[in-house]
């Protein structure tokens, strides 16, 4: 994705999963850049799954219900990106291995980088 303008969204189920992201990827690479997450609803603006690559730059999130960011057992990059007025966190790592470089982070109602199970 680049130069993509994502605004609102939520949850959502779908035959039995649950898909906790406005945008939410699994195991499949996935590049974004120059993105922007505004005001959206559900429980991650992105939720990344089992991914083998993630790459993320100069891209923002703004305003996210709760997390903006979701990583879970994923491997990859997050750069030259900002996040503002997060509900919860700003990014979530959860037995992941990403780089974090370059990033702006002000006004998360909880963690600016959550770090757990086995992250790297």
């Amino acid at each position: 994705f680049r130069h993509v303008k994502f605004r609102g969204g939520g949850d959502m189920g779908y035959r039995g999963l649950w898909f906790t992201g406005a945008l939410s990827i699994y195991q499949s690479p996935v590049v974004l850049e120059s993105c922007v997450f505004l005001g959206t609803g559900a429980e991650d603006a992105l939720n990344v799954k089992n991914a083998n690559y993630v790459s993320l730059t100069r891209s923002g999130f703004i305003n996210s219900r709760s997390d903006a960011l979701d990583f879970d057992w994923s491997v990859g990059h997050i750069r030259d990106c900002w996040f503002v007025n997060s509900g919860s966190d700003h990014i979530d790592l959860s037995g992941s291995k990403v780089d974090i470089l370059g990033n702006y982070l002000a006004r998360a109602k909880d963690k600016g980088i959550s770090v757990g199970e086995q992250s790297e």
